[in-house]
């Protein structure tokens, strides 16, 4: 497998708290190299550069500690973006969050019923998103950039660069749970469809305004 990182330079930039590849494995590209504490069903695609994470069904999850995430999350100054694939507009795609499969789990994910359907973000109750509900999103077959940033005083989403909501920064109680990416912890068997592509997680505001996507990997 060909390494992204010069053996001798650091991994990641300072302000990255997580960077996932996903080129075959679920190594963290981060300076913190995070672990994993629980690995469930892991399944590989071709992806945006290489390979992505391939989620078909809510089975698939990566846990890890979720202190890291609630901290920035609550800092209000954060940034997540990733690439997505939509396999089908018609059905769930949970990419990450803190839910345990009670109410009020705080979640992203792409919510594929008729009456809902759309990029749901923030503490999520009757299927509404508390951040951002209802976001569409291209479901055309293609990688699409998704970013949410928030500067401390506003969360903006992007989709490709272009800003697509803009809401305030609230502050967040977590359900007690793990962070997990591809999947819900405790639950199983929800079908999903959807592949993710170069995930980071980091401690500032990448950007405000519209921007042009990143054209290859991070390192």
């Amino acid at each position: 497998m060909k390494r992204r990182v010069m053996m001798g330079k650091e991994k990641g930039d300072k302000n990255t708290l997580l960077l996932l590849h996903f080129d075959g494995d679920y190594e963290d590209s981060s300076k913190y190299q995070r672990t994993p504490l629980k690995l469930n069903e892991i399944y590989y695609a071709p992806g945006k550069f290489s390979q992505g994470l391939d989620i078909p069904s809510n089975s698939t999850a990566i846990s890890y500690n979720p202190d890291f995430f609630k901290e920035v999350i609550n800092s209000k100054l954060y940034t997540i973006d990733l690439w997505l694939k939509l396999g089908s507009q018609n059905k769930w795609g949970f990419i990450l969050g803190i839910d345990n499969g009670s109410i009020n789990g705080f979640v992203l994910r792409f919510n594929g019923t008729n009456e809902n359907r759309g990029i749901e973000y923030g503490i999520l109750t009757s299927y509404i998103g508390s951040i951002f509900n209802k976001i569409p999103f291209p479901a055309d077959g293609q990688f699409h950039h998704l970013a949410i940033s928030c500067d401390g005083v506003t969360t903006r989403l992007f989709i490709d660069g272009i800003i697509s909501g803009t809401t305030g920064s609230p502050s967040i109680v977590f359900p007690n749970s793990r962070f997990t990416i591809g999947g819900r912890e405790n639950i199983t068997g929800e079908e999903s469809a959807l592949i993710i592509d170069e995930l980071r997680i980091s401690n500032i505001a990448r950007w405000t305004s519209n921007f042009t996507p990143p054209t290859k990997p991070y390192v």
